[in-house]
């Protein structure tokens, strides 16, 4: 059977479950589903990884950091950029194909025929969990979905996990709510009894939130200071130095050899992707990140601002439906990088979102042009919007915004790299 077979007859069968559980079975299809299984998470040293901004950046330096220390690690993120298969890295590689059909299939096979029926998150989480307990990895490295509490990696219930909390702004408050308090709550829902918790100091709704759960749970906080690492994007020292720390406690209660600087500074240079990553296409420079909203967006355009100075930027920019909130806020973000932007779209039809499409473009294009941009294109294909953009007299291309936008422009991107 071939990879895309496989995933053929995969995607129909998680088309028939919700992937939202409501009430207080929230964990207990994934529960059952890894009890099936034997409960191969808890066989696990685990780095858990939840928070708003900096999750995947963070997951990525914990695991290459292991990884530069001669551990075996397992890496599994969320969303993944352009392959499924990025949700089961081992030592920060994803598998060949063949490799992946046969294990994914004897994965599948189990799962079906212990009539469980996930929804495409648990799906994956529960094949990464089974995969790292097979293969026997020292440390799995797992980045929630979406919140903590009751997000289908929560279900690691050994009190030797650490856990890591980055940093907590206000993101999909349509599921998490809508103050950092309620926000903070279900991020720190990954805490369980006697956990080791690595956090950065935070503002003070957060900190109630995780320091009183670690309280409740008797988890152990460690607060953390950025090393200011010599990094490019200079932002991502924040989760490098969260990363660090976890993996420097990591090694040492576990009698593990120490990292060295060398290993450091190694582990500091890998490129995490859609996070600033750069691309060159037709001579121009392009940068894409998957910032989507107010916060990561402000990160983003100091960023740029830093590297680029005055070089001439042209944007191109679309944001889920889900984000009509904080457009307005999003939008102004970005007007500090350039007033040329070109609106485009996505849909996206796959089990993994149930159906995902962009805001509207008419409604973006109205709050563009009352932010102050007035270069303002439509083009809704966005491979044929990188494409235009790319003939014009910019000098930097940014994209920005959903995820599933990027994985409509990465390919493209990679196949000219």
């Amino acid at each position: 059977m071939s990879f895309e077979e496989l995933e053929k007859q995969i995607y129909a069968f998680l088309a028939e479950t919700k992937i939202f559980a409501k009430g207080d079975q929230k964990l207990k299809r994934m529960q059952d589903l890894m009890s099936s299984l034997g409960n191969p998470q808890n066989k696990l040293k685990v780095l858990h990884i939840a928070g708003t901004s900096g999750k995947t950046s963070t997951s990525y330096f914990v695991a290459e950091f292991l990884r530069q220390a001669g551990q075996k690690v397992g890496l599994t993120v969320s969303p993944h950029v352009v392959d499924v298969r990025e949700r089961a890295q081992i030592n920060m590689a994803v598998l060949e194909k063949e490799v992946y059909v046969k294990e994914m299939a004897e994965f599948f096979g189990l799962v079906k025929s212990g009539n469980q029926r996930p929804s495409y998150m648990e799906f994956f989480m529960g094949f990464f969990y089974y995969l790292a307990e097979k293969m026997k990895l020292d440390y799995a490295v797992v980045e929630t979905g979406l919140g903590g509490l009751y997000d289908a990696s929560n279900v690691v219930t050994l009190p030797d996990k650490i856990c890591l909390i980055t940093d907590i702004f206000y993101d999909h408050t349509e599921i998490l709510g809508d103050t950092l308090t309620e926000i903070a709550r279900q991020k720190a829902g990954i805490i369980q009894p006697n956990n080791q918790v690595f956090m950065f100091e935070q503002p003070s709704e957060v900190l109630q939130e995780v320091v009183g759960t670690a309280n409740q749970k008797r988890a152990l906080m460690h607060f953390v200071e950025d090393e200011y690492f010599n990094i490019s994007p200079r932002f991502q020292s924040r989760n490098a130095s969260l990363a660090l720390a976890a993996v420097k406690f990591a090694l040492s209660r576990d009698k593990k050899e120490r990292l060295t600087q060398a290993q450091i500074n190694q582990s500091l240079k890998i490129t995490i992707p859609a996070r600033a990553e750069e691309f060159t296409y037709q001579g121009k420079c392009v940068v894409i990140d998957g910032a989507h909203n107010p916060q990561k967006l402000a990160t983003f355009a100091r960023h740029i601002i830093g590297k680029y100075g005055n070089k001439k930027v042209a944007l191109i920019v679309a944001f889920g439906s889900n984000k009509a909130a904080s457009l307005h806020e999003n939008l102004q973000k970005l007007l500090l990088l350039s007033h040329s932007i070109t609106l485009t779209t996505f849909r996206d039809l796959s089990v993994e979102t149930s159906f995902r499409e962009s805001l509207d473009i008419k409604v973006v294009q109205k709050v563009a042009r009352n932010n102050g941009f007035f270069d303002i294109k439509v083009i809704k294909n966005p491979v044929e919007a990188l494409r235009e953009t790319a003939k014009s007299d910019s000098e930097v291309i940014v994209v920005v915004g959903s995820f599933f936008l990027l994985n409509h422009i990465r390919p493209v991107l990679a196949n000219c790299a």
